[in-house]
């Protein structure tokens, strides 16, 4: 079975799709796999034939909206500008792609948040992750009189924020006003 076939991919949306219908109206210990097959208008074998439960199904979409959180760190590096003003722009078009992902993709990004508590996974995935902390090193090093251990954890309390004021606001807000804002933040510390 390949994973690039359109059918194969419309399957798996439709499955996806159906996921987050159920857990619109219920948590996932309550869904079962009959129920997503039923919403989704599929049979128990289709199912099967890509995820061996509800868990991995999770596991599945949580892991992909873990990749795409990570090739925009890589697409939007906000390293290389030679001037405050280049830093600026950088920061600023990194967190534009970052909130704008969120927004399109938000029950996705849910889903990492589903059993835990969301300060949690949102910390887990930095400090796991240390290419986030080497992404932001060469930005974090420039602020004057603070450690950059220190900076770089202010700068995720901050983005953590952000990120539940955006989803209070059914994440309506302007993903560039949420950028230009955090840049702001950044750079007035590196002056």
């Amino acid at each position: 079975m390949n994973d690039n076939d359109k059918r194969v991919q419309r399957t798996k949306i439709k499955i996806r799709n159906a996921l987050f219908k159920l857990l619109d109206r219920q948590t996932i210990d309550k869904i079962t796999v009959k129920s997503i097959i039923d919403e989704a208008g599929l049979n128990r074998t289709t199912f099967y034939s890509y995820y061996t439960d509800k868990y991995d199904l999770l596991e599945k979409v949580q892991e992909n909206t873990i990749k795409q959180i990570i090739q925009i760190k890589h697409d939007y590096p906000v390293t290389g500008g030679d001037s405050l003003g280049d830093t600026h722009q950088l920061v600023k078009t990194y967190f534009s792609a970052l909130f704008k992902f969120v927004q399109d993709h938000h029950q996705e990004v849910k889903l990492l948040l589903i059993n835990s508590s969301k300060i949690t996974v949102l910390r887990n995935m930095t400090n796991q992750n240390p290419e986030f902390y080497e992404h932001w090193r060469p930005v974090i090093i420039r602020i004057r009189g603070v450690a950059p251990e220190h900076s770089y954890a202010a700068l995720v309390g901050v983005v953590i924020n952000f990120y539940f004021d955006f989803e209070d606001h059914d994440y309506k807000t302007d993903p560039e006003k949420i950028a230009s804002v955090l840049a702001d933040i950044v750079t007035r510390y590196m002056q």
